[in-house]
């Protein structure tokens, strides 16, 4: 359980949930803030990414629990350039990603709602509204029901 050692980015409570949450680039936890029990953890999204393509919680401050049962948080998609030097990869929203290496890739930024049981209910792409000089994902997230 638990994050594995791995830094933490982004530390969110909702007191009308008892519900702490966390994450990192590789796990999202949630705690009971009663007891300090993990009651789930999940992996960021992989279904509709493709092969080619390195999906991670974004390393970003960018976490919200709602009131209604649901976590906001936000992801980063990279293409792995694994199958050829040039590769070309297809996100879920269709956009087409060209890289000669993942370290020159530039990421997917999407934000993704998950219910509290781990369940993922929808994803929406934003890189493409976003400023370029805000390096890409958002910092904050803001529940407003």
């Amino acid at each position: 359980g638990g994050h594995a050692g791995c830094p933490i980015h982004a530390v969110t409570v909702s007191g009308p949930l008892n519900l702490c949450a966390s994450i990192s680039s590789g796990r999202c936890c949630i705690f009971n803030v009663s007891n300090g029990a993990l009651v789930r953890s999940f992996l960021p999204p992989t279904e509709g990414r493709g092969d080619d393509v390195e999906v991670r919680f974004a390393s970003c401050s960018a976490l919200c629990l709602s009131q209604q049962g649901y976590i906001v948080v936000v992801c980063e998609s990279i293409p792995s350039g694994g199958k050829a030097a040039a590769s070309s990869t297809r996100t879920k929203t269709g956009k087409s990603l060209s890289s000669s290496s993942s370290s020159g890739a530039t990421p997917v930024i999407s934000i993704e709602l998950y219910t509290l049981e781990g369940v993922r209910v929808g994803s929406r792409d934003v890189t493409d509204r976003r400023d370029k000089a805000a390096h890409g994902a958002p910092h904050k997230l803001i529940p407003i029901i």
